[in-house]
This record gives C-alpha cells, structure tokens and sequence, in this order.
C-alpha cells in the first residue's frame, strides 16, 4: 500500500510522515509532493491507496486536486490538512469523497484515527472491485461459451442462433459471406493437456488460440471454435495463398510452442455465414482423405484398405476380453495398429471405420450383461493412431472390470486358444 503527503510546507510534510506507524497500516512506500501538479503526476503513476492533502498550495491548489481526483475516478482516499475551516474546503473533499477534513495544527492521534478510517474504506473498495472483476470475468467466460455454442449450433445446421453470430463476426472484424472454413482435428491433444495442462482442456484451448492469434495478427480477423474435443473449425476471411501461408504458420507455432501436430481440411469455395454447415462438411471430406502417418490429403482410395479392417481381430479380442486377460488384449490391440502402421499410408476415413467396428464390438459385448455397464466408445475424430490404441486398450478394460467374470475350464481354453492365435499373429507381421 502507498501513501502520498501533499503540503507546500516540509516540516508539514515531515510531521505527517514522522507521526503516523504506518507498519500497522501495511503501508510499504510513502511518496511527498509540494503542490497540486506534482501530486497529480505521482497519483497517476503510483495510485496510492491515501492521499494526505493541504488546500493552500503553489501551482495547483487542494481544490483543484480533488476535482482531478474525483474527475478521474482513482480509487483514492483523502484526507484534508488546512490550517483554514473555510466551507469551500469541507465541500472539496466531501465531492472528492475524502475521508476527514483535519486542521492544523494536527494531533497524532486524529492522523491515526483518520488513516484507520482511510485505510478500511480503500480495503472496502478493492474489495469490491476485485470481486466486480471476478464476477466480470466470469461472466466475459460464460458470454463466449455461449457465442461459441452458438457458431457450434449453425455449423450443425441449426440456423434458429444466426443473429447472434452476426453480432459476434461484427464484433471481430469478420464478413458475413467470402468466408473460409477449415477443419482441424490435433492429433496428440490427450498427451499435452495431460503432460503439459494438468488435464485442464480450457486453460490448454486458451493457449491454442493465443498462439493462433499471434500467428494470424490482429489485422486478419478470425474464429476458431470446438466442434467437440476432437473438432475444430477455424473461420477466416483469409483467401487462396495468404490462407495456406497462414494456416502453415499456425501449424508450426502449435508444433514449435506445444509440441501439437494436426490433420487440416480446406474447402474449396468460400461460403456465407448461413451455409457454414456446408463447408464444415466439405472441409470434413477432405479431412477423411488425409494420411493419419502423414497428414498429406492425397492418400489414395484404396490405401490400407486391406490392413485397416478389425474382423479378423474381433474374435481374438472377445475371446481375451471374456478370459479377463487385460495383457492379451493390449498385445492383440499393439498388434493389429503396428499391421496398419506396416501399411505406411493409412487414411483418416479407413480409421474411423475401425472405429465404428470397435465400437460396434463394444455395443455387443455391453447389450450382453444382465447389469448396466457403462456406455463406452471410440470417438470417429480420433486422428492418431497411438491415442486411438490407448483409449481403445483403456475402454476394453473399463469393460472387462466391469463384467468382473470368473475364470472357468471354458474360458481357459478360449485363453489357450486366443494364445495360439496371437503367436500366428506375430509371425505374419514381422
């Protein structure tokens, strides 16, 4: 806390100084000043909690301080000092909202009082503007979920929130038509939010959209948004090669700051505000063709096909699920992603339908138990194989826990045989 005296008299000054304990106000710096203009430079430098304010003064008088202090709203309060009893001065500090109008010559104790009464008002209003600012930043946080809920809600092809987009790409500088849509799906976004963001998604969000931000610049307006945990659609004015120039230079930041690697789909044409879910669409076909080990969109229609089905694996993987064999099920799981990492090339679309399978098998094997287990699946988006084969390992478990089923002569041989099986697996891949 700081504390300024404003007197044309030093031994004022000093008296001031000498006579208060400030240690058991808190304060730690106390700032002197002989009249009204060097008073108001320190003031707007140094905001200091108490003022302590002689009216009679070269330059700039008391009178005029205040109205300057009250004018520009500081959050500082005023203790008058005069050696007058004049009205005029009384009414310059009650409009200042200062504290008490002491006259000289000044007793100790009315200082000490007088700063009492400063100090838990100033404390009273920190207070209350900290808490204004808490409440306000919430309530900025809660009004962008709801315009990104909103942006969400017409990508989806809800056009009832339209307005309300138009509000907000006004407010950003964007156009309401000509505009860009790209889909981004990170790919190892689980491992940094966990490694580096103690699993906090939002505060790891905020990180990726400042650095989109200092990769675009503020002259080139934009909107990125979570379609889900594994979508996000980047909305831009930014055309033809300035776009692909960006867009290169946002992925490399992701890559050099956090260590983030991302699939990237463009459309084609640009689209006005109402058919966004059109290029969201579009941009998601292009998505669908991309190398999962690459991220190059070429990859061809017929790649991985052969490798990228489950079928053969499913088998295997009900059989160890059913012998409660959780070691099993991860080598049946590593086995079948290092066939389709063999294959080199791998498009996102030849994933996801080993997502569907899998989920599919999950489907199955939970509508077979007497009691409600939980509802477990692969997300479609998943874009990384290693991610994939972790939260596919991690979701057979949670199930296996769940079924919680005895071992019996049965299964022992299903066990034996699943055991044969992978032993035939592995010599096929190596």
């Amino acid at each position: 806390m700081k504390v300024l005296i404003v007197d044309d008299e030093e031994h004022v000054r000093e008296g001031i100084e000498f006579s208060i304990t400030w240690e058991k106000f808190g304060v730690k710096e106390r700032l002197l000043a002989d009249n009204g203009v060097e008073a108001l430079d320190l003031i707007r430098l140094h905001h200091p909690a108490v003022v302590f304010c002689d009216m009679k003064m070269p330059v700039m008088n008391g009178i005029e301080l205040l109205e300057k202090i009250r004018e520009e709203k500081f959050n500082t309060q005023v203790i008058v000092i005069s050696g007058y009893s004049d009205f005029e001065f009384t009414r310059a500090a009650i409009k200042a909202n200062g504290i008490d109008y002491i006259l000289k010559p000044i007793r100790r104790k009315e200082l000490e009082e007088a700063m009492q009464r400063a100090v838990d008002a100033w404390n009273k209003l920190e207070d209350g503007k900290q808490a204004e600012a808490r409440l306000g930043a919430i309530a900025r946080k809660a009004d962008a979920l709801l315009e990104e809920e909103k942006l969400v809600m017409l990508a989806k092809g809800d056009r009832s929130s339209i307005n309300v987009v138009k509000k907000m790409f006004g407010r950003i500088g964007l156009p309401e038509s000509s505009l860009n849509i790209v889909m981004i799906l990170p790919k190892n976004r689980l491992d940094i939010v966990s490694n580096r963001f103690m699993m906090d998604d939002q505060l790891f969000f905020f990180a990726i959209n400042n650095i989109v931000l200092d990769a675009m610049g503020k002259d080139r307006p934009y909107y990125l948004c979570r379609l889900d945990e594994y979508q996000w659609m980047l909305v831009t004015a930014v055309q033809g090669k300035d776009l692909a120039f960006y867009l290169n230079r946002v992925r490399r930041a992701w890559k050099d700051t956090l260590g983030l690697e991302v699939l990237a789909g463009e459309c084609k044409q640009l689209y006005a505000l109402e058919n966004i879910s059109e290029g969201v669409g579009e941009a998601r076909k292009e998505l669908l063709n991309s190398n999962v080990f690459s991220g190059r969109p070429e990859a061809p229609d017929d790649a991985g096909a052969e490798e990228a089905g489950m079928k053969n694996y499913l088998l295997l993987l009900k059989n160890a699920i059913e012998t409660g064999n959780k070691h099993l099920v991860s080598e049946i799981v590593s086995s079948y992603a290092d066939s389709l990492c063999a294959a080199g090339v791998l498009p996102l679309k030849e994933l996801q339908l080993c997502s569907m399978e899998a989920n599919l098998m999950l489907g199955r094997l939970i509508a077979k138990q007497k009691e409600t287990l939980p509802i477990l699946y692969l997300p479609l988006w998943i874009s990384d194989l290693n991610e994939w084969k972790k939260m596919l390992v991690q979701q057979l478990w949670i199930l296996m826990e769940s079924m919680s089923k005895q071992p019996s002569p049965v299964m022992e041989e299903l066990k034996k045989s699943a055991t044969i099986c992978m032993r035939i697996l592995r010599k096929r891949f190596r």
